[in-house]
């Protein structure tokens, strides 16, 4: 098995790129790599040195990024994390590739907001972009579900046999 040293996590601060962190670092761990937080804010947008993103000319408010990669942190520190932000026309699959290539990532570890199969016919999706085109493995990370994070109560009927 070959062992990821890099790897990418475009993020949109949804809980589903939330959870794709969370496997990302987890993966990092054992294999001994980095990981790479990317996200893309859409053109015009000027990044300013304090981490603020100020969205557009007539934006009142920027918005401050760093606050929001503090969610992005590695619990161990032996795993390096960095973050990225990338100004871009639009978010693409074509720009997360791009992304893979400029940080020389060897895996993207993605989140899936699981939007249904109509949607993705008529829009297309971004992570499927990816999924088809990466060079790369690409490990695709639903986001939790309240169901999923749920516990499980133990069974208080006792076992019968069934004839």
């Amino acid at each position: 098995m070959t062992a990821f040293k890099k790897i990418l996590v475009p993020t949109d601060f949804s809980p589903a790129a939330a959870e794709a962190f969370r496997t990302a670092v987890a993966l990092a761990k054992v294999e001994g790599g980095e990981v790479v937080v990317a996200h893309v804010t859409r053109a015009p947008a000027v990044v300013v040195e304090n981490g603020q993103i100020i969205p557009g000319s007539t934006a009142a408010e920027p918005l401050n990024l760093w606050n929001m990669f503090r969610t992005a942190v590695s619990d161990d520190s032996n795993v390096p994390v960095t973050h990225e932000v990338v100004v871009a026309a639009r978010v693409s699959a074509a720009g997360i590739l791009g992304m893979l290539e400029k940080f020389g990532c060897d895996l993207i570890v993605i989140g899936s907001h699981g939007h249904g199969r109509l949607r993705r016919l008529l829009r297309g999706s971004i992570t499927d972009g990816v999924v088809r085109r990466a060079r790369c493995p690409v490990l695709v990370v639903k986001a939790p579900t309240a169901r999923a994070a749920a516990p499980v109560k133990p069974a208080t009927a006792q076992p019968r046999r069934v004839a």
